[in-house]
């Protein structure tokens, strides 16, 4: 492995430098200590008086906004600084949300993490879109940790139960993907881009197996019908416990 390619846009590295794939021992390496290291952080923010926890999250705030401002100055230095790195995909808004969260630990702000941020951010680390470009490469190193930075957030303030997910607030959540999507379809049409993934589903991912199922023309209606799978099976365990507990109590 080699630093050489660091800096050096997609298309002037040569094919098949330092390869690797989604789900082989690299990727799931990186997994791995990404997991021990939200162990850690967990037991960290635990430990902490209210100070310290408000200093922990605002500093993962300022980690990510600033790795992000970063991020386009060094991609504008390569030449590589497009459309596509608006913030305009989930995980690009949920630096804003976190960044919210993060000085306004608001009612809304909590359940956004939970039912936005959280599986945004999972679903890049598990089904990475950007396999193409080395392990040792900007835009790895990039995707790799920024998206980490976006699970930290939520995954402590789960463990704390400072967060607990509330699925009536559901409704607001997908108010606000509806916002940004619609926007973001346009913007696609126009410059030729792909946010939220609304055109093509991401390689690699669950995506194409619903563009397999649903066709490209209903392929929207069937990430929606996803998402609330998806939803359903994330709030099901906190609805039940939930029902348990007002049973226990009655």
């Amino acid at each position: 492995m080699t630093f050489k390619y660091f800096f050096t846009p997609l298309d002037l590295i040569p094919k098949n430098t330092m390869p690797w794939k989604m789900y082989g021992a690299a990727h799931l390496g990186i997994l791995f200590l990404m997991v021990l290291f939200l162990y850690f952080m967990c037991r960290l923010y635990k430990n902490l008086d209210e100070i310290g926890r408000e200093k922990f999250l605002k500093f993962f705030a300022y980690l990510i906004l600033i790795q992000e401002i970063v991020k386009d100055i060094i991609f504008y230095f390569m030449g590589t600084l497009n459309y596509e790195h608006l913030p305009l995909h989930l995980c690009g808004a949920s630096i804003f949300i976190v960044s919210y969260y993060a000085f306004k630990r608001t009612y809304l702000s909590k359940q956004m993490l939970y039912a936005l941020v959280l599986p945004g951010a999972l679903a890049a680390l598990i089904f990475p879109n950007w396999v193409d470009f080395p392990l040792l490469h900007v835009s790895c190193f990039n995707s790799f940790t920024i998206h980490l930075w976006l699970v930290v957030v939520p995954i402590v303030s789960l463990y704390t139960k400072e967060l607990v997910p509330d699925f009536r607030c559901l409704h607001k959540c997908f108010l606000f993907l509806v916002c940004l999507g619609v926007p973001d379809y346009f913007l696609n049409k126009r410059w030729g881009t792909d946010f939220l993934f609304l055109n093509e589903p991401s390689k690699g991912s669950p995506l194409m197996i619903i563009a397999d199922i649903f066709g490209m023309d209903f392929y929207i209606v069937g990430m929606c019908v996803a998402l609330f799978i998806v939803w359903a099976l994330m709030y099901l365990p906190f609805y039940i416990k939930e029902k348990y507990e007002s049973r226990e109590s009655a």
